[in-house]
């Protein structure tokens, strides 16, 4: 997770950026990030966010002034790591039960 500040250098939030958006970055490139909810968990609690957001390096800090975007990938990638430790801990669940009856 890579944190990211608003132009005033406050902390606004920290999301996952590839190897190759932190090297554009250092290159001094401006990288745009494009997001939606993963297809497998749109509609009900999760809903369908999508947005867009512009980065920059500014000194040492990662800086954008797309702040609520930035906010809404922030919560966006919280939700899809529970969702996946959901999914783990029922698949987990699913196979202590299958070993259960069975003879070992």
């Amino acid at each position: 997770m890579t944190d990211i500040y608003n132009a005033s250098g406050d902390l606004i939030a920290e999301i996952p950026l590839s190897e190759n958006q932190l090297l554009a970055l250092e290159a001094g490139l401006t990288v745009t990030l494009q997001f939606h909810t993963p297809q497998l968990m749109r509609g009900g609690s999760h809903g369908n966010d999508t947005g867009s957001l512009s980065l920059r390096k500014e000194g040492d800090h990662i800086v954008t002034d797309d702040l609520e975007p930035v906010k809404r990938l922030h919560a966006l990638v919280k939700r899809v790591a529970a969702a996946q430790t959901a999914l783990d801990e029922e698949i987990a669940a699913a196979k202590r039960k299958k070993m259960n009856g069975k003879l070992i």
